[in-house]
């Protein structure tokens, strides 16, 4: 019978090991150093903070926020040779102090769809409730300082800040094994900058220019999304707010060979699809296209990740939340109330409502959203999460950290369980983990923190 050991070494950030050993009818795991230990070495940098629950915690000067990682045990806890058995750790983010300034970009991607000109119930329509709610989500936003705005609108194709609109153009698609025009609104996009003081006007007559024409191209609206955010400051705080009324009905493509047209820039390409909802292939490859873009260009990047499915039904709201998980958002369908989950279903004429959600959240709250294990794995592993072993490394993804702000601009966030699956073909004692693994994420201050996990 194989037994599990982990060896656990505090260090500023985290580090661990885990050993596989044959000892019968005995479990054992190596004790982790006390604080007591450690005092000398780290005095100088740690500030003992009494928080309201009395719980004390350590908050490092250095790094800011620290997080640890505390194993929890393997299931079954005596593995034999071949069996797959499951290791389990909890991801602790620590509480810290911080008066957070640095620069935040957010991009608005609205949806200028035909649809959106459908009334409510005989009174205003969608776009006239999406202008009213993402005006008060500006003007909520002005508390925040430092803070830049840019907008997409997005239908058949998509525009980035259109500062005034002129009729109608069209955009080439080919369906069919034909190629045909489709008309969109003729907006005129502002040049003078990519993103904008959150007190500029002319955010509100961008929003004022939003037209209700074309079809739904969800993945042309996130690839000028992720074109803007590449364009913005490389050391701002980002996040990406995305909208729809819709199914997606169109997506992008490079010619007649219908390849997705994965490239960002702000170049308009050719679009494929219906451009309606009757067509189960078009809504699958432009969802597919959709998520293409969310989990290749986006995902990743540390983005903070909104989406708002408006008067969607099940199926919308299915189709959505997978476009938003590409992106690496979060989704919680029992507890939508869940601070961690950014995922909102809204019934028409509730919008407003949800963006004021999300402006508390922003307000409120520091995101963490790319913390991965990047692991090299042992030679005696055989199986990692049910699949074959990557002799290149595996990364684990990890669920964004949500820090909510407290009084006196303390920070504290949720702990997290993180459950890793494997396969041995050895018994002994045993090191999971060949040098090299780490835990990156960026830290408050926009630096990429690599840890070594020894």
């Amino acid at each position: 019978m194989k037994k599990i050991y982990a060896n656990k070494i505090i260090s500023y950030i985290v580090t661990f090991m885990l050993s596989i050993t044959l000892i019968p009818n005995n479990y054992a795991m190596a004790e982790p150093l006390t604080n007591e230990e450690n005092d000398n070495e780290i005095q100088q940098s740690i500030d003992t903070v009494e928080l309201e629950n009395d719980e004390e915690v350590l908050s490092l000067d250095g790094i800011k926020p620290n997080i640890t990682l505390n194993y929890q045990g393997v299931t079954p806890s005596e593995p034999v040779v071949g069996q797959e058995f499951t290791v389990t750790y909890e991801i602790v983010p620590k509480p810290f102090q911080h008066n957070i300034s640095q620069p935040k970009e957010i991009v608005l991607v609205l949806d200028g769809s035909g649809s959106m000109g459908e009334k409510i119930n005989g009174g205003k329509t969608r776009l006239e409730e999406l202008k009213s709610a993402a005006k008060a989500f500006i003007e909520k936003m002005k508390s925040v300082e430092n803070l830049k705005i840019g907008i997409v609108v997005y239908s058949s194709s998509a525009t980035i800040n259109p500062i005034s609109v002129n009729g109608t153009t069209t955009v080439k698609r080919y369906y069919n094994n034909r190629w045909d025009n489709r008309t969109v609104p003729n907006y005129e996009s502002y040049t003078k900058e990519y993103f904008l003081d959150i007190n500029d006007s002319n955010l509100i007559t961008m929003i004022n220019n939003i037209t209700a024409i074309g079809g739904t191209n969800i993945g042309e609206g996130l690839r000028k999304a992720k074109f803007l955010l590449d364009e913005g400051d490389s050391n701002a705080n980002k996040s990406i707010i995305l909208m729809s009324d819709g199914l997606a009905t169109y997506y992008s493509i490079e010619g007649s060979n219908l390849k997705g047209y994965m490239e960002i820039n702000n170049s308009n390409p050719s679009i494929s699809g219906a451009g309606n909802e009757t067509s189960s292939s078009t809504i699958e490859n432009s969802t597919a296209y959709a998520m293409r873009i969310g989990s290749e260009k986006i995902s990743g990047n540390g983005y903070n990740i909104f989406s708002i499915g408006y008067g969607l039904g099940s199926t919308g709201n299915i189709k959505m939340q997978a476009i938003h998980r590409s992106r690496g958002g979060v989704v919680n369908s029992i507890n939508p109330d869940d601070y961690n989950n950014t995922f909102f279903a809204t019934s028409e004429g509730a919008i407003e409502s949800v963006f004021s959600k999300i402006a508390d959240v922003l307000i409120n709250s520091y995101s963490i959203s790319d913390v991965n294990l990047n692991l090299n794995l042992s030679n005696s592993i055989t199986s990692f999460n049910g699949g074959e072993v990557n002799v290149n490394g595996h990364k684990v993804s990890i669920d964004p950290i949500v820090y909510e702000r407290k009084e006196n601009n303390w920070y504290r966030a949720e702990k997290q369980i993180v459950e890793i699956k494997m396969k041995s073909n050895e018994s002994g004692s045993i090191k999971l983990f060949k040098e090299g693994s780490k835990i990156t994420y960026t830290d408050i201050n926009g630096n990429l923190q690599e840890v070594p996990i020894e």
